[in-house]
């Protein structure tokens, strides 16, 4: 039923089949969410989340493609959400079902992870979210922070991040931890703005 479920995936987001859906038709992911309804069913909760993941990245670049009033987007949404239900069920810790859910929505620009919401909406223990926190923090970390006069698309993905992580920390009871990043975030800014209204006198 996997290899079942992770061909369906592969035959309805298939590169060479998008010529195919702009000559009218629209892709078919009713076999892909029937066959994770049913393993979900089955008790297998972690083999659907997993091919979520397969799921998602292919269905992100496939809605890039496919020019449709919108069919795709929702299929896929679906599929998701049954993900989403999965996740909550699975036997990931909390604190990887939070960063999976976090991780989904970053990534998600077309509105294909609702479920993520709901999933993070639930009473999660404040020592789940600060695991949470602190690895997206280290994320944080890693990533060179955006010049001002960089793309809007590279400072709107930093500023997702940063929201991210403060909604984290506030969950995680580390609200002072959550203002001191905020504002260490917005300095660099006041200073540029500073320094242009100095050069304009």
């Amino acid at each position: 039923l996997v290899e079942a479920l992770l061909s369906e995936i592969d035959a309805a987001a298939d590169e060479r089949s998008w010529g195919e859906y702009w000559g009218g038709g629209i892709p078919d992911y009713s076999h892909v969410q029937e066959r994770m309804e049913t393993l979900l069913s089955m008790g297998y909760a972690d083999e659907v989340v997993l091919a979520g993941e397969v799921l998602l990245q292919k269905g992100l670049r496939q809605v890039e493609m496919v020019d449709d009033e919108g069919e795709t987007n929702d299929q896929i949404a679906s599929c998701m959400d049954v993900v989403f239900s999965a996740l909550a069920v699975s036997s990931r810790p909390a604190h990887e079902k939070i960063l999976y859910a976090i991780e989904a929505d970053l990534e998600d620009e077309y509105d294909l992870c609702a479920g993520a919401g709901r999933l993070l909406a639930e009473n999660f223990p404040e020592e789940e979210w600060s695991i949470a926190a602190d690895r997206l923090l280290k994320r944080l970390e890693d990533i060179t922070p955006v010049p001002k006069g960089d793309s809007f698309t590279s400072r709107y993905q930093r500023g997702r991040l940063i929201n991210t992580i403060v909604i984290a920390l506030d969950k995680a009871g580390r609200q002072d931890e959550a203002t001191d990043l905020q504002m260490a975030e917005a300095k660099p800014f006041r200073i540029a703005g500073f320094l242009h209204t100095v050069k304009a006198l």
